[in-house]
C-alpha cells in the first residue's frame, strides 16, 4: 500500500507508535477495525486535531471517508486516553527530523 503524507502527519503516526509499539502505518492509516489500529488510529487523529487541523483535514490526512469519522475518532481518544494531554504532545511534536524518517 502506498501512502504518501505531510510530515505533520507522519510525525503524529510516529509520535502514535512510540505508545503503540506494535501498529504500522499501514495499519494506522489502512481500513482495519482491530481494536489496537482503531485506538492508536484515534490517538492520531486527537494528535492532529490538536495541532489545530481542521475535521476535513485530519480526515483527509489519515485517508478516512469524511469530517464525521474524524470527530467521532477524537472523541473516542478522549474517552480512552483521559491522562493524555493532546494540545501538548501537539506542541511538543518535532517534525522536520521525522521527515527524513523512513515511515
Amino acid at each position: 500500500m502506498s501512502f504518501s503524507a505531510s510530515p505533520t502527519v507522519r510525525a503524529a503516526i510516529a509520535l502514535t507508535m512510540t505508545r503503540f509499539p506494535t501498529v504500522t502505518v499501514a495499519g494506522i492509516v489502512g481500513p482495519s477495525r482491530l481494536a489496537v489500529y482503531t485506538e492508536a488510529r484515534s490517538y492520531t487523529t486527537a494528535i492532529l486535531r490538536a495541532r489545530g487541523w481542521t475535521l476535513k483535514r485530519v480526515a483527509n490526512g489519515l485517508n478516512r471517508s469524511d469530517h464525521t469519522t474524524a470527530l467521532t475518532s477524537i472523541r473516542r481518544a478522549v474517552r480512552l486516553f483521559p491522562d493524555v494531554d493532546f494540545e501538548l504532545l501537539a506542541t511538543n511534536m518535532t517534525v522536520e527530523p521525522l521527515v527524513r524518517a523512513s515511515l
